[in-house]
């Protein structure tokens, strides 16, 4: 996308934001920029009142899809989830951490030295770069005390884990005169949907000290997005993910963790750490995806490349073969050879042989042989001790290979190169 486009769409979903009152986060800006939205606003297929509506539709789904997930599961502030792992790998100065698209990461072949300085020095720049943003500065000034004022990474669970943080505002804070950096919280109870109240809001009652006494905690009203899941590196160094209500001082480092990671392609758990420890955050040369689609009949690997322009292609080709090996193994990653695809091409165009049968194979096999011998003098099976046997048991290996191979599943590859 060019940067003038860029900066319009930008502008665009500032505008979008200050008129629904509440972020829309990367997931429908995403959505917006696949089903494009604002092309068809600019090019006069929808009306602004369209757009608006569009993007509040998109925001109540998601609202309805949060209110759902967490009283499918019981989940209510604090509750803490790790992602499923889909498998993705990075090559980089470091191993990053699970995203938010909830993908376990692990190391990858090394890069060559000068590779792998680049990447430092890259991933220094833009943490000078985020450390001037404006936001950020804010919030350490407000936050943390200062605009050089940074936690250790121990502080920073501690106030991540902390329900008063989870759930009251930074204005609160200050109104009740509640240390940020050095209060203790304990969640006492919640209640969701307060029948009494108007708005069906959440309710949190939370002990904090100071000042010493329990303090009620409303989420915003039921028609507004009230949770959010900020993500985060955890005690032990997993990112992690915990409900917070939208507009809560988390809320807050939410939004400008997001914020941060869609600049810089950062991870959400590695921008919010950022924030809070100034812990530089990952930018690899080389990430990768890998998975396997499959349904009763065939199966398919895929692997998905996403390489800095810079990174040289014996890096690229080492990354590749490496990950390729440990899906396929030896075996499985041998390549078909030319007879034995044209033995496949050959059978299907004569018959549906997926679904033959033993008995139906024996009374197609010598037609078969004889029609394949015809065109195929070199490759005859009429030569051999068994014709018709070796016929459909080379195109049963060739079937196999191409359309059902072994793959190890992500987690299987993850133990390997544990």
């Amino acid at each position: 996308m060019h940067a003038d486009k860029v900066a319009t769409h930008k502008g665009i979903f500032a505008r979008l934001e200050k008129e629904l009152g509440q972020p829309l986060g990367p997931t429908i800006r995403q959505k917006a920029e696949r089903e494009k939205w604002i092309h068809d606003h600019e090019i006069g297929l929808d009306s602004w009142e369209d757009l608006t509506k569009t993007a509040n539709d998109a925001l109540e789904e998601r609202r309805k899809f949060f209110e759902e997930f967490a009283q499918e599961r019981g989940l209510g502030l604090g509750d803490t989830f790790e992602g499923e792992e889909l498998g993705e790998q990075t090559t980089g100065t470091k191993e990053p951490r699970i995203t938010e698209e909830e993908t376990e990461t692990e190391k990858a072949p090394e890069l060559r030295a000068e590779e792998t300085l680049r990447a430092e020095v890259f991933e220094e720049c833009l943490a000078q770069m985020a450390a001037s943003d404006p936001n950020v500065i804010e919030f350490r000034k407000a936050v943390l005390g200062g605009r050089s004022r940074l936690l250790k990474p121990e502080e920073a669970v501690k106030l991540i884990r902390s329900p008063a943080a989870q759930a009251l505002s930074l204005a609160r804070f200050e109104e009740l005169k509640i240390p940020v950096l050095g209060h203790e919280a304990e969640l006492r109870g919640q209640k969701f949907n307060v029948p009494e109240d108007p708005w069906k809001r959440h309710l949190a009652m939370i002990f904090t000290e100071p000042p010493g006494k329990t303090i009620p905690a409303w989420s915003l009203p039921a028609s507004k997005q009230r949770f959010v899941r900020l993500d985060f590196v955890n005690e032990n160094s997993r990112a992690d993910r915990c409900w917070v209500f939208t507009g809560s001082l988390l809320g807050d480092l939410h939004e400008l963790g997001g914020q941060l990671a869609e600049r810089f392609s950062w991870q959400r758990a590695q921008a919010v750490r950022f924030v809070l420890t100034g812990e530089l955050a990952a930018v690899p040369p080389i990430s990768l995806r890998y998975r396997v689609e499959e349904d009763e009949d065939f199966k398919r690997g895929v692997v998905t490349l996403s390489v800095a322009t810079w990174v040289s292609a014996e890096t690229v080709d080492a990354v590749y073969r490496d990950i390729q090996r440990r899906m396929l193994g030896d075996i499985n990653n041998r390549q078909l050879d030319i007879k034995t695809l044209q033995l496949v091409r050959f059978v299907a165009k004569q018959t549906n042989s997926i679904d033959l049968t033993r008995a139906q194979r024996r009374q197609w096999g010598e037609k078969l042989v004889k029609a394949w011998d015809k065109e195929n003098l070199h490759h005859a099976y009429s030569k051999r001790k068994q014709p018709t046997s070796d016929f459909w048991k080379d195109y049963s290996r060739g079937i196999q290979f191409l359309l059902s191979p072994k793959y190890k599943r992500p987690h299987e590859i993850r133990r390997e190169r544990a």
